[in-house]
This record gives C-alpha cells, structure tokens and sequence, in this order.
C-alpha cells in the first residue's frame, strides 16, 4: 500500500528541495507564510507576473541584513532566486493523502518548483553572491546601487504611509505634519482633511506600484515576511496596518494596538484591561469608544480614566475639579 504524502511539503532532492503546495494561490497569497518559508522563515516566495498565470516564482529572503533596524530593508533583500513552476497531476501518495483527508477530495494537481538548498541560498543571499547559483538574479546587480536604490524606495512609501496615517479622517492624528499637509493650516483653506488624505493615500500607491520594478517583487509581499520573522503578534491588526517607524526617523513614537494611528509614545494611553491580565496601548479615541461600548468588557470608564490621571502625571500636569487635564 502506498504511503500517503501531504500535498503540501518540502522534500530534499540531489541538489536541493522540492517545493510541493495544493494550488497556485497559495502562492499569491504573501498574508501567510508559504510552506517553505514555514521550514525555512524568512524565504518568501513572490510569483511572476504573466498574461495566463504565472510559469515562474522569485524566493527572496526577509532576513535583516547589515545592521538593518526593525523594518529597514537592505540591498541583499533585492537578491532572489528566479525559478520555473509546474502544475502536474497528483502522485499515487499525493493522491493516497487526498482519499485520506476530509476536504479538497476533487483535487487531482499539485504545483510543484525545485531550488538550491535553502541554507545555501540564506548564505548566497546574505553575502551577495549572485554567481553563486544560476537562477540567482535581482533587478539592479550593482550591491550599492541596489541597496541605495530600495532604502530610498522604502523611505519613500514610509513617509507617505505615515502621511496618509495621520491624516485618516476618523482614526489619525495629526502630529508635526508639514504645513502644506495640514488642514488646519490657512493655506489649506480650500483643502479638506479628507482631500489631503486622499492625495496621501494616491502618493502611497504611487510608490508601491513604484517597488516592484526595481526590487523584482512586490512591497506587501516583502513586508509582511518581515513582519513574520521578527514575530509581530497584534491580534487587532493586520501587518500593513503597522508602519516602519524606525525607517523614517521616528522611533520615539509608537501605534495604537486598537486601530494603528501613530504618534508620539507619551500620547498613548496605557489600560489596564478587565479580565485580561494586561496593559494595553492604546489612544483616547479608541479608549472612549471602547468604553462607551455595552458589549466591551475589558475597557471600563474607570481604568480609562485611571490611565489618563497617570499619562498626565508623567507629563507633569494633573486633573483638575472640571475632570479635565492640565500642565
């Protein structure tokens, strides 16, 4: 009797490893770890794109290289193995697996693409060495070029993320923004908030669609692998929700773990929760709305108030008979 084989693993082969997944949109999707960057953390796989459906995928790395800060990319991220993929039927095992299993029963096809030794291509990448292996490739082959390049890049969408945070009509708040971008500002008296964040936000995109010509995948699909390997776990939001701080010279700010508006870290409340044993980081919008919400347990009047009276004691000022705060 055959013995059954997940359709979705890593096997060795003579010169390196196989790579087996159920269905090409387990490719597309860089919101979750593929299974090789699940054995292998940090190799992400982007595929190509290509009128029909994509024939070949890129495996990069997301590891953190020369001294990068958090979320700082660096040129050896711009380094990737380009392969082919193929789409071929199931093997007796595969199919063994299928018979056994209580869902995808009608599957007959696996994808399936082979690359170098996973910790042979973490070295090639880590050191730069493009004529370390054929398929080995990146957009810009010049190391210094390529690093100053996607730096600027991501410096670039960084900025205009933060911009568009800020200016989010509901959720952000408007911290040391230019004058031009500010809707407070006289000059911006025909310019609503909702007109800058929009121009904000059509910047973003702007310098998204930007990235991938000239780092060989796309920025998301960087980004959340980062996100991954230095183990961000925010249950409240999802990984482009949170901003690379420290890649645009703010890292004495910090984000509201409710909905992700940043700022100053002294801005932030700190609540101690009901039933949860912990603090929780979080902003006065936030803080109101969950604890003026019926249903919402572990946000409570009290603690709300009780982490404004200690934000305003660390800022020197206190509250006054009015219930309001003051320096």
């Amino acid at each position: 009797m055959t013995d059954p084989k997940h359709t979705r693993r890593v096997e060795p082969t003579s010169d390196g490893v196989r790579v087996v997944t159920k269905r090409l949109r387990d490719l597309y999707d860089y919101r979750s770890a593929s299974i090789l960057e699940r054995e292998y953390p940090g190799l992400f796989v982007s595929t190509v794109p290509k009128k029909g459906g994509p024939e070949r995928v890129r495996i990069a790395s997301a590891a953190r290289y020369g001294g990068s800060s958090r979320w700082q990319i660096h040129g050896a991220n711009g380094i990737y193995a380009e392969v082919p993929i193929k789409e071929r039927e199931l093997s007796a095992a595969e199919q063994a697996w299928v018979d056994k299993g209580l869902v995808n029963r009608n599957a007959n096809s696996v994808i399936e693409f082979t690359i170098p030794y996973p910790e042979e291509l973490r070295s090639a990448i880590a050191e730069q060495d493009l004529s370390r292996f054929d398929c080995l490739e990146a957009v810009i082959e010049d190391h210094d070029r390529r690093h100053e390049v996607l730096t600027k890049m991501q410096e670039r969408i960084e900025s205009e993320r933060l911009r568009a945070n800020q200016l989010h009509p509901r959720e952000g708040i408007i911290t040391d923004v230019d004058p031009e971008w500010d809707p407070e500002n006289d000059h911006n008296d025909d310019r609503t908030r909702d007109h800058l964040y929009d121009m904000a936000g059509m910047r973003k995109d702007a310098h998204l669609q930007d990235f991938r010509p000239v780092a060989g995948f796309g920025y998301w699909a960087f980004w959340y692998a980062r996100a991954r390997l230095v183990e961000v776990h925010e249950p409240d939001l999802k990984a482009w929700d949170l901003l690379g701080l420290d890649v645009v010279d703010r890292e004495d700010w910090s984000y509201c773990r409710e909905c992700g508006a940043v700022a100053p870290d002294e801005s932030f409340l700190r609540v101690d929760l009901e039933r949860r044993d912990m603090i929780q980081r979080v902003c006065d919008r936030c803080a109101d709305q969950q604890a003026d919400h019926d249903r919402c347990k572990t946000y409570t009047p009290e603690n709300v108030a009780a982490a404004r009276d200690q934000r305003a004691q660390k800022a020197g000022g206190q509250r006054n008979l009015a219930g309001e705060y003051g320096q």
